[in-house]
């Protein structure tokens, strides 16, 4: 059997986690001199809940070897089991790279490490695939060269509640957020399939927003794909996202997942994205 191991960066909930055996490793997150690991020492509501009340914009460094090669250890005990390791994408941190160097300790065929070319919910959704591909039979080599062709194929957009965490993040200056901010402008960003992040759109307020979200699927939607939505505590939008999908579109959202702190830090509370 072909056991999955992600990190936390794939903002998998663990409804899915436990359906299809799904383990993870946990991203170091930093405030300050404190740090933590995601959703082990401190929830997502807590993270940020912490950035509303310390004003901290926190840090994130990458899964450590260290923290890798005891979780593939433990999932190859059975010796009839192999374990595919999928990973946040190499174009936004190391952590690809501390997983193989897990696998070059361990030193075992049974082991593959995935770049998924992807982030937060979309390599979620890669590893259900590949649980489920597991789970009706499918050897590992199968399974590798399904997903190197699906992770290419995936793309989504986000759209922004706050300018601050750009600013802060040195992407914008200081006057377009305050400006952005006054305006009400919600910057719109696209996730493209080289696993860049990138400037897709703005829109004024949140009605227009959704006019955006709507055309995006509309133009993008790729049939077979589960169509993704994903927020860091923006409930209230994402359902109203999710209900003009469904009378709109006619579409069935397939999965819907929090945000945690790994893509959070960046893009900032109020987030939603959307992968279809």
């Amino acid at each position: 059997m072909v056991k999955i191991l992600i990190d936390t960066a794939s903002d998998l909930p663990k409804e899915y986690r436990e359906k299809h055996n799904i383990e993870w490793v946990h991203f170091p997150i930093a405030f300050d001199t404190e740090t933590y690991l995601d959703q082990k020492d401190m929830s997502i509501a807590e993270f940020y809940n912490k950035i509303e009340e310390t004003g901290i914009i926190p840090k994130t460094s990458q899964v450590t070897c260290e923290q890798f090669e005891p979780a593939i250890r433990k999932l190859l005990e059975n010796e009839e089991d192999q374990v595919l390791v999928i990973t946040l994408s190499s174009t936004l941190s190391g952590t690809y790279n501390e997983a193989v160097r897990a696998k070059e300790n361990i030193d075992s065929d049974r082991v593959y490490v995935l770049d998924s070319n992807l982030a937060t919910i979309m390599i979620g959704e890669l590893a259900v695939l590949a649980a489920e591909m597991a789970e009706a039979g499918a050897s590992l080599e199968e399974i590798v060269d399904k997903l190197e062709v699906e992770k290419y194929t995936r793309e989504a957009i986000f759209v922004l509640d706050t300018l601050e965490f750009l600013r802060k993040g040195g992407r914008i200056s200081f006057a377009q957020s305050v400006v952005g901010g006054l305006l009400n402008i919600k910057a719109i960003l696209k996730y493209n399939k080289k696993g860049k992040i990138v400037p897709f759109d703005k829109a004024k307020g949140k009605k227009q927003a959704l006019k955006i979200i709507l055309e995006y699927i509309r133009n993008n939607r790729v049939e077979g794909h589960r169509l993704l939505l994903v927020h860091a505590i923006n409930e209230e939008f994402v359902e109203e996202v999710k209900k003009a999908i469904e009378s709109e579109l006619g579409l069935k959202v397939d999965m819907i997942a929090e945000m945690g702190a790994v893509i959070g830090t960046h893009v900032g509370p109020g987030t939603i994205a959307i992968s279809c």
